[in-house]
């Protein structure tokens, strides 16, 4: 046999490989984070509940010199209808807030247009003392209804760029009331 004959079966072998491997991933994953952060529900909610806030903590901002990112703004300023199209390098989509129960959590649907990948979020807080609120993010991604290996792939590694996303931005939010960095009275 040749040798290139051989390089191509190995590399037939190899794709099925990777095609096959791609159908066993999971359809779907949960990103959950929770952190104490020195403020109350009061001072937070408006942060959570306005998409055009989001862009002051979260790492999904135009600031952020790695993402290219250009947001855009539809439907209600705030809460429930509320509306952020994305376009970047990496993601393009809409975010739609489509719950909000004021100073305890939002509920979130973002549409990711690469892929037709639908996540579904929670923000909740919850009040652990006078001046402390734990804030609980959880991310999941919309269970996939076909076993696309290319899509299953393509979640597979969304969910470790949500799971660092947003623990960043959890950590922007902390550093925002951080006891340092509040103005001296």
């Amino acid at each position: 046999m040749s040798t290139i004959f051989i390089l191509l079966i190995l590399l037939g072998l190899f794709l099925l490989t990777v095609v096959l491997a791609g159908l066993f991933l999971p359809n779907t994953w949960v990103v959950e984070k929770a952190e104490l952060i020195h403020a109350t529900p009061p001072d937070l909610f408006p942060l959570i509940n306005s998409l055009k806030e989001w862009q002051n903590w979260t790492v999904w901002s135009p600031d952020n010199q790695d993402s290219n990112l250009t947001l855009g703004y539809q439907g209600n300023e705030k809460g429930v209808g509320a509306v952020q199209l994305w376009k970047s390098n990496k993601i393009n989509g809409q975010l739609t807030i489509t719950q909000s129960d004021a100073l305890k959590e939002i509920q979130y649907q973002f549409n990711i247009n690469e892929g037709n990948l639908t996540l579904l979020g929670t923000i909740v807080l919850a009040a652990a003392d006078a001046n402390y609120t734990q804030i609980a993010w959880r991310c999941q991604l919309k269970q996939l209804e076909d076993n696309n290996p290319i899509r299953r792939y393509q979640a597979f590694f969304l969910k470790n760029y949500f799971d660092t996303t947003i623990e960043g931005s959890i950590a922007a939010l902390q550093s925002i009331f951080d006891p340092e960095n509040l103005p001296k009275s």
